[in-house]
């Protein structure tokens, strides 16, 4: 029951980030070199979509377990949060 609440607060709390970070450019950026900045992120988060199934494939066929791949997607996170707030 805490478990299934957390998970939809933590749910939540994600949405409301990336609805703000997706808003941040726009504040920020004029709007002819904000929409050159957006286009390259969606081809940037596209390819690195398909990079990371292939990479996650890959430790799954290897290991065959989600531990690194969490290990993975914690790093990032915390990196990217680190990066973001300088």
């Amino acid at each position: 029951m805490v478990g299934r609440r957390f998970d939809r607060l933590a749910a939540a709390a994600h949405q409301g980030w990336s609805a703000n970070l997706f808003t941040l450019t726009s504040d920020h950026v004029s709007a002819p070199s904000g929409r050159f900045g957006r286009r390259h992120r969606r081809h940037g988060g596209a390819i690195g979509g398909m990079l990371i199934a292939r990479v996650v494939a890959e430790i799954l066929q290897r290991t065959g377990s989600y531990v690194p791949i969490f290990i993975i997607a914690c790093s990032a996170i915390l990196s990217n949060c680190f990066w973001c707030s300088y």
